[in-house]
């Protein structure tokens, strides 16, 4: 059953997925000047701003991962959407009989058409 939360919540989707994407672009960019400050620092600052930039990495390798993994509001509408839409009983029997009435028709139709190439 699909509720007004599940709705609004797959509706984010995608200012969720551009707002980890953007987190994950200034902490990769906090991870870069860290290492500039660590490479051109003194020895006992240098260790520090070491240990920051490994721990910035990691947290942009999984806030990337969560800009990778998480679907766009039109995949979750889709996963949410055709699974009610494929396992219809009713959506089945009038598809069986649509693909015998294209069926019937195309089989009249190729017989026609053949005669009109011999022509």
């Amino acid at each position: 059953m699909i509720d007004a939360s599940t709705i609004y919540w797959i509706t984010r989707l995608d200012a969720i997925n551009i707002f980890l994407g953007v987190l994950a672009c200034l902490v990769g960019l906090g991870t870069i000047v860290c290492i500039e400050i660590a490479l051109n620092a003194p020895e006992s600052v240098a260790h520090r701003f070491n240990k920051w930039a490994v721990i910035l990495l990691f947290s942009s390798a999984i806030l990337w991962l969560g800009v990778v993994f998480t679907p766009t509001t039109k995949e979750a509408a889709a996963m949410y959407a055709l699974p009610a839409i494929v396992n219809d009983q009713v959506v089945r029997e009038e598809a069986g009989e649509l693909y015998g009435l294209a069926k019937r028709w195309l089989e009249r139709q190729v017989p026609a058409e053949g005669a009109d190439q011999h022509e």
